[in-house]
């Protein structure tokens, strides 16, 4: 979570959207894990992961899914990752490309 924040302040990033979602199942849960993890970024809920799974296949966290503008998945990332990797920016810097063509 930590480097999602730092890496909304890259300069080829700008146009990047993110949202957490806490699958955490009472609103007491949820709102106890925002407070110990403060983000920038708008955190919605979806407790059980019921709409995660559904819509996008979610069966592990964390997950990140890449998805552009008309609501397409482009890449799904399993695991945590080190989003600061030169790789990993590169990977976003061409979806945005990509996408604005």
């Amino acid at each position: 979570m930590k480097t999602l924040i730092r890496l909304r302040s890259q300069p080829a990033l700008k146009e990047l959207v993110i949202l957490g979602i806490t699958a955490d199942r009472t609103p007491n849960a949820a709102m106890a894990f925002i407070s110990a993890h403060p983000v920038s970024y708008p955190i919605l809920t979806d407790p059980g992961l019921v709409v995660a799974k559904e819509r996008y296949a979610a069966f592990m966290i964390p997950l990140s899914l890449l998805i552009d503008r008309n609501g397409v998945i482009s890449k799904i990332y399993y695991g945590q990752k080190e989003w600061l990797r030169p790789s990993l920016q590169q990977q976003l810097t061409e979806h945005i490309a990509n996408r604005a063509r």
